[in-house]
């Protein structure tokens, strides 16, 4: 039985400990995000469209890229706090509880995170080109919703195949933040592994080496159940082996959590 007063007192714990890495995390992507916008918006270091389009990338990428990768996420913040497994653990909650807290505060933080700073970096890049006149003058972050809420057209099936790909994707994340008991380098391991899985797959099926995307979007396209109830089930799968591992990550181990 989940107990929220519970989940709540340990979501505390969990932003009292986090707190330090949060403000580093912030830091970094303000300075990130500001820098990039500056560079790809000044005319003088690039063409004018072609910066506006990369800066339009960036404003969309970024919050995307951060929920993909939003379940290496978990122990981060326990790189300095050595000791933040085993206290976690000793906390009057249930595993369930801390598994969604680990999951859930992370990644809706920093995703906050990430938009604040395109805000905030958008905001200055503007007043930046007010002050050395640049043409033309826009906000990134307008331009970016009108085109995600105004008519584009995409390849029929994209918008089913490609949540369900990153959505999988974010639960491999998950998953790797669980088995590698490396905090800070969980995420390269998880990376390596997608690189090998997807040559393998490339290797197997030969016709999937050659525009694969194009490919599984036309038959997600022709056949969308299936590869719904396929990605859901393999992603549910993910994050249940998730929770087994997090169960398991006080019992001392070398490299996996096995």
């Amino acid at each position: 039985m989940i107990n929220l007063r519970r989940m709540a007192q340990f979501a505390r714990w969990t932003l009292a400990i986090d707190k330090p890495y949060y403000r580093m995390s912030m830091a970094i992507y303000l300075a990130c995000t500001v820098i990039v916008l500056q560079m790809l918006n000044i005319n003088y270091l690039i063409g004018r469209d072609e910066g506006i389009f990369m800066s339009l990338g960036v404003c969309l990428v970024l919050p995307i890229a951060t929920i993909v990768f939003a379940g290496s996420y978990m122990f981060q913040s326990f790189q300095k706090y050595k000791e933040g497994v085993r206290e976690m653990f000793l906390i009057p909650a249930s595993n369930i509880e801390k598994f969604l807290v680990r999951y859930i505060v992370p990644t809706t933080i920093l995703l906050a995170m990430t938009i604040v700073s395109i805000i905030v970096g958008d905001l200055l890049q503007y007043v930046v080109g007010m002050i050395i006149q640049r043409e033309p003058l826009q906000f990134m972050t307008v331009e970016l919703w009108k085109g995600i809420t105004g008519p584009f057209e995409l390849p029929d099936g994209t918008m089913i195949f490609l949540p369900l790909l990153l959505f999988w994707i974010h639960t491999i994340y998950l998953l790797g933040a669980n088995l590698f008991r490396n905090v800070k380098y969980n995420w390269v391991f998880t990376s390596l592994f997608l690189l090998l899985l997807f040559i393998g797959i490339g290797k197997i099926v030969p016709t999937l080496a050659h525009h694969p995307g194009r490919i599984l979007i036309s038959a997600c396209n022709e056949h969308p159940l299936p590869f719904i109830i396929g990605f859901l089930a393999v992603s549910a799968l993910n994050i249940w082996l998730s929770y087994k591992l997090f169960c398991r990550r006080q019992i001392i181990g070398r490299f996996i959590n096995i």
